[in-house]
């Protein structure tokens, strides 16, 4: 929830981190702290190098969401450390704010030096941010320290770890599973305490999951008592499935930026129950889909006959990709699920069919300068086909394409539109998508590439083959890597005169597709730049669009509060995205992972009489407020406890 303040209308704060001041990093010219030294954990370890408490806070100007033009914001504000046993003021510092006019956000920190004997650590305290003219407080957060001198140094050692695993709803637990979209699961340790009697004396430990695109999650975890044996404790993290968390995963346990425990799993199958236990949860060295599956194949796959006769799941478009295209606009029902399809009159002409095909276009968000130029194709093509019903010649238009951007931004929904286009003109004899990713085309065996790559073009015979994050096919510094082989079948089948009924799809991130193509000049002379699809990034605007769309077809409305509250999270989220930000994917992933549960806790606590508008309006609180960007680094690695 976004914090605000009665006086100072004009900005706001969304986060409060805290950070321990070591000894080298007190060392640096200016009085900030890296970015990266911060994380939302709330326990701090004193002893050593321990210096103070660092403190960054989020700040918002609240006057850009109304208008971009408007003047910045430069505040000072107060940030105090608090003994809340005493009332009193420990340490302090000031925050200087300064936000450009045309800035949406920043972050702000500053360090609270503390003498060695300035913290107990039986005493709670608190940090508290207030606004230096006016004495308000903006923002508090409640904190902890733990003293080495009686935990020791080696945070490795401070959890004895007996098993991981994956809990289902009902509190069963695998090692490998078969996902249900959108299902909520949890990463389960086991753990109890190893150099202290009382497990609450040690500081929270952190669950970080890596997903097979390289996505990474972390939480700090509470332990919680078992309910069977006292002596014994368990943090859990829950994730929810969809889209690219399907394949090996890695969860690690992490205490003190150590990592103590991790172990695999399958969210693609088989069902497996059990626990990882020993040697299982030996902490990975890296965060590599390599190292990781590596790891799976030979605690599992190798061993497991489920694995060796289960194919390899390559469907043209993962349950992800079905509902971005269904929430990232009101599409055509002709390019919905079988499942929302309705019964319609087939168009009775050609211009007809053609319209229809535009239409469905038109009904998506943004896009314009794709809709611009897939416009401009359809001319072309209607125009050569009216030629050729009349026994003209007809000039031959180059068929193949790129498509450059983001994720998130509707590739996969324009392909499906293309597909019905030229199926319609008599193109493509099909004008059905088959979807590829290195993964597929790569295989689980060397030397597999080019059979993959041709089962591939077989698959998409009369359609389109799309091959999303095509980039990741050319590996420069790697002479030995399998996805030149796939280059190779591509650039073959391209220049075979005779394979006239298909149309590659290259997709993905702008400039390291240029890259790619500046390097295989071959592949440059069958797609020219006039087929590049450039898609942009989707606006604040166009994103609250997509978001408002999504609720409307769910039956959720938005009080006038939460309106506000959501469009700010989304102009932070904008302004602070890089290129992995997932514009119509993110906003998907926020309402159904963050805000929608959100709003079932509140519904299921609340003691008022529960109808129709209860369960449908959204609420300010429903809506969460900014996370900073997370910045993951492993310091050192631990070992299996």
């Amino acid at each position: 929830m976004i914090t605000k303040t009665t006086t100072a209308t004009d900005f706001s704060i969304s986060l409060l981190y805290v950070s321990d001041i070591q000894t080298t990093i007190q060392k640096t010219a200016d009085s900030q702290l890296p970015p990266a030294n911060f994380d939302d954990r709330t326990d701090l370890i004193i002893g050593g190098d321990f210096t103070g408490v660092g403190v960054m806070v989020h700040v918002i100007n609240e006057r850009h969401i109304a208008d971009c033009q408007a003047s910045g914001i430069r505040r000072s504000l107060s940030a105090l450390l608090i003994d809340e046993c005493t009332g009193t003021v420990v340490g302090s510092t000031e925050i200087k704010v300064n936000i450009p006019s045309g800035q949406l956000s920043g972050f702000f920190n500053g360090r609270i030096a503390l003498p060695p004997d300035a913290i107990d650590p039986d005493y709670g305290y608190k940090v508290i941010i207030r606004e230096k003219s006016s004495g308000a407080i903006l923002r508090e957060r409640r904190i902890r320290f733990f003293d080495m001198a009686v935990i020791g140094d080696d945070s490795s050692r401070w959890y004895k770890v007996i098993y991981g695993s994956i809990m289902d709803r009902i509190d069963e637990s695998y090692r490998s599973f078969e996902n249900q979209m959108f299902e909520c699961y949890r990463v389960r340790f086991k753990v109890s305490p190893s150099v202290v009697s009382d497990i609450s004396r040690l500081p929270q430990p952190e669950i970080r999951i890596v997903y097979p695109d390289g996505e990474i999650e972390n939480r700090f975890c509470t332990p919680v008592c078992d309910d069977y044996d006292p002596d014994e404790y368990y943090v859990e993290m829950p994730f929810m499935m969809f889209g690219k968390r399907v394949g090996v995963c890695y969860a690690e346990l992490v205490v003190s930026d150590n990592a103590v425990a991790g172990f695999v799993f399958s969210t693609n199958g088989p069902t497996l129950e059990g626990l990882w236990t020993g040697n299982e949860l030996e902490p990975i060295d890296e965060y590599s889909t390599t190292s990781i599956t590596d790891r799976f194949r030979s605690l599992v796959m190798d061993n497991d006959e489920c694995f060796k006769t289960k194919e390899a799941s390559d469907s043209d478009a993962d349950e992800f990709e079905l509902a971005l295209e269904r929430f990232i606009g009101l599409q055509k029902a002709d390019f919905n699920d079988e499942e929302e399809s309705v019964s319609e009159k087939e168009p009775d002409t050609e211009t007809e069919q053609f319209a229809d095909c535009l239409s469905a276009l038109d009904h998506l968000t943004g896009l314009e300068n794709v809709k611009t130029k897939v416009k401009a194709y359809e001319s072309i093509v209607r125009f050569n086909k009216m030629r050729a019903d009349q026994g003209l010649k007809t000039t031959e238009q180059p068929l193949h394409a790129m498509f450059l951007g983001s994720p998130g931004t509707g590739k996969t929904t324009v392909a499906k539109v293309m597909g019905e286009m030229l199926h319609k003109a008599g193109i493509l004899s099909k004008g059905h998508v088959v979807i590829r990713e290195r993964s597929n085309l790569i295989g689980t065996t060397y030397g597999s590439e080019e059979a993959n790559t041709l089962k591939a073009i077989e698959d998409a015979d009369g359609g389109i083959l799309f091959i999303d994050e095509a980039y990741q096919l050319y590996q420069p510094n790697d002479s030995r890597d399998p996805g030149k082989f796939v280059i190779e079948a591509l650039m073959t089948a391209l220049s075979d005169d005779s394979r006239r009924d298909w149309m590659l799809i290259l997709a993905g991130y702008p400039d390291k597709m240029l890259r790619m193509f500046e390097m295989n000049p071959g592949l440059r002379s069958r797609i020219p730049l006039s087929n590049d699809y450039i898609f942009d990034d989707f606006s604040v605007d166009q994103l609250m669009e997509i978001a408002l769309n999504y609720f409307d077809r769910h039956q959720f409305s938005l009080t006038d509060e939460a309106h506000e509250a959501l469009r700010i999270r989304l102009a932070d989220d904008y302004a602070q995205r890089d290129e992995t930000f997932g514009n119509a994917r993110h906003v998907i992933n926020l309402i159904q992972t963050d805000i929608l549960p959100a709003m079932a806790e509140r519904v299921i606590k609340t003691e008022c009489t529960v109808d129709e508008v209860v369960l449908s309006k959204i609420h300010a609180a429903d809506i969460p407020h900014v996370i900073k960007p997370n910045i993951i680094s492993r310091r050192k690695l631990g070992f299996c406890a």
